[in-house]
């Protein structure tokens, strides 16, 4: 009697992190989201950063100051967590945010601030660009930032203190600060 066994590994993801490895969006275990336009309410002024875990969301916090319909910071709540973690990784993956470029945008002051990072392998990705992103050049980081945000603003949040935290906002914009912001 012959027995053949053949195991088949499909759609099974591994982690990737090590020397030469190739990037992995399952690797990411934080995603930090700022977009802020201080000069006017109507643009998103805000930041979320959420702790993923085997594809879930395992915790999570807002600062929301204006134009997203939420003020004050918020925790994340528990209900409906479960498959946005994923839903979040796979739009990371549909726009190649791990290799994608973003070409610089025009300075302005008090212009719109947008950064995305991610932590994965211990290291962190972040996409930092200011200025107006709503020309050509712009589009798929655009898109992934509004998709991104409505993704996480669809959450359900808790509210914590029904102001901002100020202090947590004026460090947003300083490049040092973001890998603090990252660590476990």
């Amino acid at each position: 009697m012959l027995l053949l066994c053949f195991v088949a590994n499909v759609g099974v993801a591994r982690a990737t992190c090590g020397p030469g490895a190739v990037p992995a969006y399952d690797d990411i275990n934080r995603i930090l989201l700022i977009r802020c336009q201080a000069a006017t309410s109507s643009y998103p002024c805000f930041r979320s950063l959420l702790v993923i875990q085997n594809g879930q969301i395992k915790s999570g916090d807002l600062n929301a100051i204006s134009g997203v319909g939420l003020r004050g910071t918020y925790a994340l709540a528990s209900a409906r967590r479960e498959d946005v973690g994923s839903q979040l990784l796979s739009r990371l993956s549909d726009y190649s945010f791990l290799k994608m470029t973003v070409p610089p945008a025009g300075r302005y002051i008090d212009g719109e601030f947008n950064l995305l990072a991610v932590r994965r392998c211990g290291g962190a990705t972040v996409i930092r660009n200011d200025g107006v992103i709503d020309d050509a050049a712009h589009i798929p980081w655009s898109v992934l930032l509004q998709r991104l945000q409505a993704t996480i603003l669809s959450l359900q949040w808790t509210q914590t203190s029904p102001t901002p935290d100020y202090k947590d906002a004026m460090n947003w914009y300083t490049e040092s600060a973001i890998p603090d912001m990252l660590k476990p």
